[in-house]
């Protein structure tokens, strides 16, 4: 999505859009699927890994929805 202001704002865009919510249901409903279990972490890390100020809120979503079980599951 990128570092730079736009991908900062794409960030935020799937997170609104409801991106966090979608990929955890889907690795939780997929969790034997090796190629959903790794393209979800990758989408949670490039959605939620950033510098912005928006980015530990991004995280909390990501966590409410459960990402940490779904990442260790």
């Amino acid at each position: 999505l990128g570092t730079d202001a736009a991908g900062l704002q794409r960030q935020q865009v799937a997170a609104d859009a409801g991106a966090l919510v979608a990929v955890v249901a889907a690795m939780q409903q997929h969790a034997q699927e090796i190629d959903v279990q790794a393209s979800g972490c990758l989408a949670l890390g490039h959605i939620c890994c950033s510098t912005d100020a928006a980015a530990l809120q991004r995280q909390q979503v990501a966590a409410d929805a459960g990402a940490l079980a779904a990442v260790v599951a």
